[in-house]
């Protein structure tokens, strides 16, 4: 079957993002542009960026550009047994996480008191 042209523009562009090629924060070229580039129509081109701002491979901003999505946004479904982990990993996404620092310190006399805390 063939791939209508919005596939393949989304395709191609789909394979940069994930290949390196276009890295996080690189503005696209402007619709005209790309439409040259992929011998395609302008109407090509929108839907086919729609789709990776859909998927959150790019960030749409009106007025300024298309841009790669710095890291795939999540959709993150609350229901009545909601789960952090299983929610990202449906998704493709490894949960993480990095210990920065801990400490225990004393708190300051108008918080302790907020807190009814024992100095």
């Amino acid at each position: 079957m063939r791939q209508e042209n919005w596939q393949r523009i989304r395709d191609q562009l789909s394979a940069e993002i994930t290949g390196g090629q276009l890295p996080p924060g690189t503005q696209l070229p402007t619709e005209t542009q790309l439409a040259q580039s992929f011998r395609a129509g302008r109407h090509s081109v929108r839907r086919a960026v729609a789709a990776l701002a859909v998927e959150g491979k790019l960030r749409v901003e009106q007025g300024r550009g298309t841009f790669v999505q710095a890291a795939p946004l999540i959709n993150y479904h609350i229901g009545r047994r909601t789960r952090f982990r299983q929610n990202l990993l449906e998704q493709g996404v490894a949960p993480a996480g990095d210990h920065i620092a801990r400490d225990i310190l004393p708190a300051p006399a108008h918080v302790a008191a907020a807190l009814r805390l024992a100095e």
